[in-house]
Order: structure tokens, then sequence, then C-alpha cells
């Protein structure tokens, strides 16, 4: 068992529930966690002024502290071996001086070799039709463990959490060849979307239940569609039959998703827009302090720079074009400024010229957007605000744009007076650049053939040997089994659906619904050929 508030709790705790299973067997469920490394690259021009050199400079950089998460999980039958089924790849950012932490999905892949499941859904009791599968459960538990802030349960005052997922779909992402397999169910552009969009509204779903005070907003867009035309891909979900009261359908129509980005929605209801990691909700200005340049809201302060991102790659691009040979810039004739100083005012200078909404609308028209493929972008963010605040009335127009907010600087809170120092590393975590070998060598390697069973055999069983080598660094000889176990992996059994509660089938046995954690396909449309009469 994991200590309480643990991630892998969290897993364990996803799998507690009856799953339409056809055979029994256990799922091992491995959670690795990086140390945290302090890094520069989330907002790496939110501190620099475009035009003032005599600005502070290094001292106003935000502190960004990254996390490296992989989660993986094997499937073993109760009379076979164990296969690998599972993984997701996650960056968790913290940063302490403006009490945000944020999620970044980065990879999410499965091998084929997950528990069959019972074909035909109409036999199942109504309550446990719409359960979802195995690897739809664990990616809700996992994204809830993050947004409600339990993975910040030590530190307080980290008050708000952006949830952020690029569904971008692939034959495979972690486990090479296995899109080979004949179980692998690999995701159109559009249903992998649809499956983004119903996990991340259950673990909305999940938050607002364990959390009913915390702020929820829910963003998704498909750069180079608009709203009526993204409706093909996502239909809206205006009502629900009697048999779905907690269905996926059910928890993505109560999510109430916005379609656009969030950068400068602007809530009719409150007259704000919503909380992200360098620009909290309006209510909580008076709680912090903040530069002048770090509180504009542009194309800086707003988009984070992820790994392997086309955001980030776009915003690296316009940087770029900042130091072409035909630029011309007041910065760029500047004496007596150091260079990477002024390199990246002129840098800033070139992201300020470029509006949020003008960035969106480009990123359309990038190849890795407009390629044939559609691609996701969400948004989820989930933020905790005094009862006290939430009472106040709303903030003007000129405070919610973020131009002269009204920032106390002696904040009185017991929050903000809080020391506000680094993450503490999780129990057992590796080093990064172990953690990255680590994956690299047992499950990236193209010479790893996931989709031969036997083989899959051979490389799990190497890949949980090298996890308790790698964990056993860490801790002392005599009590390495035991403390791995605790905060590495644990194991949970699961057992085959009952038969007795099987309903007689009614259908036809060609005929089967479609699997939980695979969103329905939307309609086809088929144009009727007339064919010329033969004379």
């Amino acid at each position: 068992m994991a200590q309480d508030g643990s991630l892998l709790k969290a897993c364990q705790a996803a799998l507690q529930r009856v799953f339409p299973l056809s055979e029994s067997g256990s799922v091992r469920i491995d959670t690795l966690f990086g140390r945290p490394t302090p890094v520069r690259s989330l907002y790496p021009l939110a501190h620099v002024h475009p035009s003032d050199a005599h600005a502070r400079h290094t001292s106003d950089a935000p502190a960004v502290y990254k996390e490296h998460v992989i989660v993986s999980a094997s499937w073993k039958p109760e009379h076979g071996e164990d296969r690998m089924m599972y993984a997701l790849e996650m960056f968790v950012y913290t940063l302490p001086t403006c009490g945000a932490g944020l999620l970044y999905v980065s990879k999410l892949d499965s091998t084929g070799f997950a528990p069959s499941a019972i074909t035909t859904r109409s036999q199942l009791p109504d309550e446990h039709r719409h359960a979802p599968s195995i690897i739809a459960a664990l990616t809700s538990g996992v994204i809830t463990y993050f947004a409600s802030r339990s993975h910040w349960r030590e530190m307080p005052h980290i008050t708000h959490v952006s949830v952020h997922v690029l569904a971008r779909a692939q034959p495979a992402y972690l486990f090479p060849s296995s899109s080979n397999h004949s179980r692998k169910h690999v995701l159109s552009d559009a249903a992998l979307i649809r499956w983004w969009q119903a996990r991340l509204s259950e673990s909305i779903h999940q938050v607002r239940v364990t959390q009913p005070n915390d702020l929820v907003s829910a963003f998704y867009v498909i750069p180079g569609y608009s709203r009526l035309d993204s409706h093909p891909l996502v239909p809206l979900i205006t009502s629900l039959s009697e048999q779905e009261p907690k269905s996926c359908k059910a928890y993505v129509r109560d999510a109430h998703w916005i379609y656009g980005h969030p950068y400068n929605f602007t809530d009719p209801k409150t007259n704000a827009s919503p909380a992200l990691p360098l620009h909290p909700h309006p209510s909580e200005h008076r709680k912090l302090s903040g530069n002048e340049v770090q509180r504009k809201r542009c194309l800086s302060t707003l988009v984070p720079i992820f790994h392997d991102d086309p955001k980030g790659r776009f915003i690296n691009e316009l940087c770029a074009g900042a130091h072409e040979p035909g630029h011309r810039s007041a910065t760029s004739t500047m004496y007596g400024v150091p260079q990477a100083q002024r390199e990246a005012m002129l840098e800033r200078e070139a992201l300020d010229r470029v509006s949020i909404d003008q960035f969106c609308e480009s990123l359309g028209y990038r190849q890795e957007c407009c390629s044939g493929n559609a691609v996701g972008v969400f948004v989820v963010n989930v933020s905790q605000v005094d009862q006290r605040d939430a009472q106040r009335a709303p903030v003007s127009s000129q405070q919610e744009q973020g131009n002269e907010p009204s920032w106390d600087p002696h904040p009185t809170d017991s929050h903000a007076a809080t020391k506000r120092s680094a993450p503490h590393a999780q129990p057992d975590s590796l080093p990064t650049n172990t953690l990255e070998n680590l994956i690299l060598k047992h499950m990236l390697q193209d010479a790893c053939q996931w989709s031969d069973d036997t083989q899959a055999v051979q490389l799990t069983r190497q890949y949980h040997e090298a996890l308790d080598r790698a964990g056993q660094r860490q801790t002392s000889q005599t009590s390495q089994q035991k403390h791995g176990e605790k905060n590495l992996w644990t194991i949970v059994q699961l057992e085959k659906f009952p038969e007795n509660l099987l309903k007689p089938s009614t259908v036809d046995s060609t005929t089967t619904s479609t699997s939980a954690n695979t969103p329905p396909n939307s309609s086809i449309r088929v144009l009727s050929v007339k064919r010329k009469r033969q004379a």
C-alpha cells in the first residue's frame, strides 16, 4: 500500500471499481518521479522588460521547478505472464512564488495487452454499462490527483493548478511497433480529441465533488477550426437518455467546456479572466506582489513553453525572428547592456507585438496543426479562492486586463507570509538523468518490439528489474523491498465480471457497442450514387 495522498494511492483507488472484464488477473502500477529541478524554460521572458535596460533582470525571474513523472501499468492474467499495457509521461511544474502548479501531459500510449472486456455491453447491468476501461480510469485518476492539488499537499500556498493536454494522434508514442499489435486500438484524431475530453471531464467532475469551493474552468480548441467547424469532430451533447446518468457523455456535458483559449477570456458573470500560473484570480491580487513586467498579460506571461509542444516551437520561432539581419529596434543599438540581456529584450519586444489572438489564429496554419490531422489543445484551470474574496464585487475591466491590479506590497495573509521554497522530492524519486535513461533504454528504443507477445514479456520483466535496481540505489539494502513496493509500485487484483449479472443477449452477435475507453465516432454521411441503366 502506498502512502496516503500519494500518486500511487490515487492510481490504486482509480481501479477500485467493477470493470466489465472477461478474465481475471492483476495490474501492477509503477509511479516514477524525477527530483525537482530548477528550470527557466517555462516562462523564459516573463521577467524581461522590452525597453528598460535598467529594470531588474535576473532577480525577478519566477522560480520554476520541474518534475518528470512516469506512470506505467502492466497486466498479468490469472494464468499468464506479465506484460506492459499502458504508460503516461508527464511534466509537473511548481511555481512557489506564484502559488501555482502546472501539469503537462506529454505522452500517453498503450500496447494492446490490456485485459479483454465484454464485447456486448448490452448484456451488462445499467450501472456497469458505461464503466470506463482500465486505461481510461487510470488516466482520469492521475489527472484528478494533480488537479485537486494532492501533489502539493505539503505546500498549502499552492492554490492554482493548470492542466495542459495536447491531443495529437500517432500510431505509437512510448511503445515502438506497438501499433502492429492486433489488439491495440489506434484512435483517429477526432476520436482521440473526444477521448481526452471525456477523461478530463471525469476529472473535473471529481474535483467539483471533492472541492466544491474551487473555481474550475475548462477550455479546448482545435487550431484551424472555428467553433462550428469543430462540431463534426467533437459533437455537442445536448441531452442524455435515462440509461446514461453517469456516462462519459454526462461528464462532458456537465464540465461546461468553452471553445477557445483561456488567455483573454472574460467570464460574463464575474467580469474576470480565469486564473493562470503567473496571473492569479483577480480576488487574489491583494495577496501577491510582483513587478510591472510580469503582471502584464501578454504572450510571454500567458503561454507556457513545454517540451515537444507546437505552441512552444512557434514562440521560439518568433523569438528567433528578432535576431534576423533585417530586424531593427532601439534595443539592438543600446550600449553598455550585456549581450544576453539585449537579446532577451529583443525577443520580449518581438513577442509583445503579437497579440494572443493572432498567435492562436496563426497556430492553426502551422504544419503541425494543418497537415491533415486535427490537434486538440486542452487547458483546465482549478483555483482555490478564499470565501471572503469570492464574495467581493467584480473587479473593473482595467484590473481584469491586468493593467493596474490592486496589489498589496505588504500582504498580511498567512499563506502569502509562508516561506515559499522549492518542493520536496517524492519518496524514492530518481535523478532526472537516471529516469530518462531508464525509459529510453527499456521502453523507447526501436529495438523494443512491443507488438510481439514473447518479447513483451521479456521487456516488461527487464523494465521492472531496472526499476527495482534504481529504487535500491535510493534506499538501504535491508529496506529496499518493503520501501520500494511502498512508494514505487503496487499490485491491484481485478476479478472477472460475474456471469450471473449478465443479461441475456438480445442483439445480433455481430453487433457490439463502442468500447468505454473509445468515444463513439461521429456520424458518417454517405451520398447515394445512381447507376446508369444498362442497355
